[in-house]
């Protein structure tokens, strides 16, 4: 991490003079970025966005592009109602479980909060709305798949919010998609486009913010923003200290891009914002190799991918449901033993064989943990493998010496072997009955779902990834909450079973065997600066700081510790920063404020 030695705010009187000026100035070139700023175009605004990279699309160009979008116009299309207010209590009970109060007018939420979801969950749909009627973005539905809990509220509708985007040749698309059609929109609007500048600081007037100083190749510069400023910089993935310093628990590295470095968060303070929910983040398992070495294009491990698959601790046993949400992984990462001081589940440990490894190797759904046949020494390089289970704990233990400065010294169990043994045997039991007995794997609806794409997968083949794997899945016959909607279907692998068994079977009798390790990662943190519902940044005081915006994962989310459905990251982001775009872009003018403000209510 470089870290600028610029201060993170200047007096517009120390400016010299203005390198260039626009009416709005955007920080970021993910989809968020675009958002507000091909929204703010399309009003007029000269907008000028700024990529701290040399190359736009941020984390968003990396992700499978899945958007969460109640009430979006596909399900209307199919006569399917969203009821608003039970996807509001979804939210509230999902994102602060210890405070979730249904009697509360917040639903027990601070009001900001309350109010930041409430806007979502009422607005979502008008926004990708708008964004489609404009151009901006072409979207395919994905009617069946399911939210992450969807078994916590009643009468909250469980499928039908996600959305992708769809490529020129009907199929569909991920994140290079995405950025490319929200681009395409913002410069056909005039947007312009400047790769290479690291935003270092907010230049301020009379306590406004009306500019930026940035660092590129070429020197610094000056940028003056007529009308205001939105930040959309992403999240402090690959910042270790603020990762140590507020997240609660070890998170060794993440998918987001590297360039994802926290650079809003010291001018936010300076600024006086307060900083919420800086302790959570999008969490995913990632592979220990790739995260100590900052793999520049790290896949988060999505899924524990196939049947004959289990995790174990470095005690032998198995700690958890494998088939959980991806979201939800890292809080047995990140059990605490008071009495040892220490992470017993950390790192945890896939145990593999031959036939997963046969059938579901080479897709990506599971950042590349088993890799293809054909993969090369380096894309394998983190696989440990063993003749028999004793040869593969023995690799097991040469590869957590080989990493102890990274780990903490932890080693396997005296006993592990023994453990391993009987812990396989026990699995291989609930394989064959059908059942598991311990942790329940494959009994709620979403790890059914994703089990399905991971069969989907493979029936396509190696390198498939997690939205083409949905996309496959179309012609097939699904139920949405009792209607019948074109999407795939829950695949029963063992015949006269429960569709909870299609998700485990035994492991063989025999090897060979694999194993990998497994650590805490991030797709990208979800603190920042407390913000309204427009996207401006508020003071200690709740006051709008005068220019300033911040949407996309550089703000506080309103999520806290839930991770609704796939893309319960970019629909939230792309509603706010829409909203943040019209209203900056009317912010010259004081009837046109008052209008974007009512069009909030």
């Amino acid at each position: 991490m470089s870290i600028p030695t610029h201060p993170p705010v200047v007096a517009a009187s120390a400016v010299e003079s203005w390198t260039c000026e626009a009416d709005v100035i955007v920080v970021g070139g993910g989809a968020s970025g675009f958002t507000a700023g091909l929204v703010a175009a399309d009003a007029g605004s000269r907008v000028l966005l700024l990529e701290k990279a040399d190359a736009i699309g941020g984390t968003s160009a990396k992700s499978g592009a899945g958007m969460w979008v109640p009430a979006n116009r596909h399900m209307r299309a199919a006569g399917i109602e969203d009821p608003l207010d039970r996807c509001l209590v979804f939210q509230a009970r999902t994102s602060r479980p210890h405070r979730f109060a249904p009697s509360s007018p917040t639903l027990g939420l601070e009001q900001w909060e309350y109010d930041l979801l409430h806007t979502f969950t009422h607005h979502a749909g008008k926004a990708f709305d708008a964004l489609e009627d404009m151009g901006a973005m072409h979207t395919m539905w994905m009617p069946a798949f399911p939210d992450y809990y969807p078994q916590l509220v009643d009468g909250h509708l469980t499928t039908g919010r996600v959305l992708v985007p769809i490529q020129p040749d009907g199929a569909a698309g991920q994140g290079i998609e995405l950025i490319r059609q929200l681009s395409a929109a913002f410069t056909e609007r005039g947007g312009e486009i400047r790769v290479a500048h690291r935003v270092v600081s907010a230049v301020v007037d009379d306590d406004a913010v009306v500019g930026v100083i940035a660092t590129t190749p070429a020197g610094e510069v000056a940028l003056r923003a007529r009308q205001g400023v939105v930040f959309a910089s992403g999240g402090f993935t690959h910042n270790a200290e603020l990762r140590d310093n507020f997240l609660p628990h070890p998170v060794f590295s993440g998918c987001a891009v590297t360039t994802n470095e926290g650079d809003f968060i010291p001018i936010a303070e300076s600024l006086g914002a307060p900083l919420r929910n800086m302790n959570n983040a999008w969490n995913s398992m990632v592979l220990l190799e790739h995260a100590v070495t900052d793999y520049p294009i790290m896949v988060a491990t999505f899924e524990i991918v196939g049947r004959s698959i289990l995790l174990v601790n470095r005690a032998g046993r198995r700690v958890a449901n494998e088939k959980q949400v991806y979201s939800e992984s890292c809080a047995v990462l990140a059990e605490w033993d008071g009495t040892r001081a220490e992470y017993p589940n950390l790192p945890l440990i896939a145990v593999w064989d031959q036939t997963n490894a046969d059938e579901f190797g080479g897709l990506m759904l599971d950042g590349g943990m088993m890799p293809a046949s054909g993969a090369s020494d380096a894309e394998r390089a983190h696989v440990i493998s063993g003749a028999t289970l004793e040869e593969l704990a023995q690799g097991i233990r040469e590869r957590f010496a080989t990493y102890a400065d990274h780990i903490g010294g932890v080693a396997p169990a005296a006993d592990f072997e023994d453990r391993l043994a009987e812990t396989i045997q026990r699995f291989n039991e609930f394989g064959r009955n059908g059942r598991d007995e311990d942790f329940h794997r494959g009994e709620a609806p979403i790890e059914q779902y994703l089990q399905s794409l991971q069969e989907a997968a493979a029936s396509i083949g190696e390198g498939a990834g997690f939205m083409e794997a949905n996309s496959s899945l179309q012609s097939q016959s699904w139920t949405v909450d009792g209607q019948e909607a074109p999407q795939g279907r829950l695949a029963e692998r063992i015949p006269g079973a429960g569709l909870a068994s299609a998700t485990f079977a035994p492991l063989a009798d025999e090897g060979p065997y694999y194993a990998a390790l497994l650590v805490p990662g991030t797709l990208d943190t979800k603190g920042g600066p407390k913000t309204d519902v427009h996207g401006r940044v508020l003071d200690h005081l709740e006051r709008p700081i005068r220019g300033l915006y911040a949407v996309g994962n550089c703000a506080a989310s309103p999520s806290a510790h839930a991770y609704w459905g796939a893309g319960g990251t970019l629909g939230p982001m792309i509603t706010f920063a829409w909203l943040a775009g019209q209203h900056i872009a009317a912010s010259s003018s004081t009837d046109a404020v008052a209008t974007a403000a009512e069009a909030i209510r």
